[in-house]
């Protein structure tokens, strides 16, 4: 047994649509299990490709777009989890994120524990 290329997922393709050979017959024909006709038909139908697209090794590093939207998540989470633990109104944590930076986040929030 061994993986099936792009020709051979197209070929399996091919006689489906055409109904020319049945799945057994073209298990037997490409040496494969009869699941493995079944997986790249059934990837087909969703896909309408039979390319599966697997990505081998590191994950690209995000760019700088990613890099703020991650930045922008972290931040809400940080002025959330310290809004929560300062029991400050939720209306507060919302001026807070709209207004300030994340450096100096902390400062605001303790200047405002302190005055209540």
């Amino acid at each position: 047994m061994f993986t099936l290329n792009e020709e051979q997922r197209w070929y399996i393709i091919h006689e489906w649509k055409n109904g020319l050979k049945s799945f057994a017959q073209m298990a037997r024909f490409l040496h494969c299990h009869i699941s493995t006709i079944y997986r790249v038909i059934n990837y087909y139908c969703y896909h309408r490709d039979v390319n599966y697209g697997h990505d081998v090794g590191r994950p690209p590093a995000l760019d700088s777009k990613q890099i703020k939207q991650l930045d922008r998540a972290i931040q809400k989470i940080f002025i959330l989890t310290f809004s929560i633990h300062y029991n400050l109104p939720p209306i507060c944590y919302l001026y807070i994120s709209k207004k300030t930076s994340f450096d100096n986040t902390f400062d605001i929030l303790d200047q405002k524990n302190h005055s209540q």
